[in-house]
């Protein structure tokens, strides 16, 4: 791992990784790519030279051309100067499930749970759709792409790095773990332990002078929310289950018939 100074904060350190697998595509070809074993390749036009995400900046030296642009996790071990005193990065698991994984840093193992790319940061309550509200307080957000590449064409899929870090306490290297599903964009090396903080607040919230109208704006949603997400929850039953095959049986016109009737044609 390269460090290099930066002019506008000595604290931290953004680092060149060394790559040693090829994760990302340009529009114009993304043919022949796929990270990992996920389905998909990561869109190039969208990744900045820089980023902060936490208040940890982050530098991204991908290049379009590049032969490997990502870092799959094997086992490797990478070192770092003596004032050096945590390292944060951007990572995610092409699992379906989060992983606990293990960062050695000399005698002490640090486990840390990995979430999905595919795991978004938050869930709508949807009762319909059995899907409960959930907000990973406990995540740190790092880059999001809101889309990925497949040989096909472009996809709805999105792909979610956070940001996690490694204390390194005494230690001078980081033993990452044995695991190739574990994919790492950048690192960050500091010279501090303490963690960042946030300034200002990661959402919008009404001021106390606000007034609403007559019916708040989000009591008119809840109002058609229950029948709305129930019926999305009876179309999808109706694509899972039923006689009918080919057109019949496919098509969502008729499902969403289907789902007011129960009828099995």
């Amino acid at each position: 791992m390269c460090i290099r100074d930066r002019a506008d904060d000595d604290n931290y350190k953004p680092g060149s990784l060394t790559f040693n697998a090829k994760g990302f595509t340009e529009d114009s070809n993304m043919r022949h790519v796929i990270l990992q074993g996920s389905g998909y390749s990561l869109p190039i036009e969208l990744l900045p030279e820089k980023h902060i995400a936490g208040g940890i900046p982050f530098e991204f030296t991908q290049k379009a051309d590049d032969l490997y642009d990502v870092l799959v996790s094997r086992g490797q071990t990478v070192k770092f100067d003596d004032d050096i005193k945590a390292v944060y990065i951007l990572a995610a698991t092409v699992n379906e499930e989060k992983t606990t994984e293990t960062f050695i840093t000399g005698n002490k193992k640090n486990k840390l749970n990995i979430f999905p790319m595919a795991y978004p940061i938050c869930k709508w309550d949807m009762y319909g759709m059995n899907q409960k509200a959930d907000v990973n307080h406990k995540v740190n957000y790092g880059f999001e792409f809101t889309h990925t590449h497949h040989p096909e064409g472009n996809t709805t899929s999105k792909a979610l790095f956070n940001v996690y870090k490694i204390s390194l306490g005494k230690a001078h290297e980081i033993e990452l773990p044995e695991d190739n599903k574990l994919i790492i964009l950048a690192m960050t090396a500091s010279k501090s332990d303490r963690d960042a903080v946030i300034r200002n607040p990661f959402i919008d919230l009404a001021s106390s002078s606000y007034e609403f109208g007559e019916i708040p704006p989000i009591e008119r949603i809840i109002e058609k929310g229950e029948a709305v997400t129930i019926r999305a929850g009876k179309i999808q039953d109706q694509m899972k289950s039923g006689k009918g095959k080919g057109f019949k049986r496919d098509n969502i016109i008729t499902n969403i018939i289907r789902s007011y009737t129960k009828s099995e044609w």
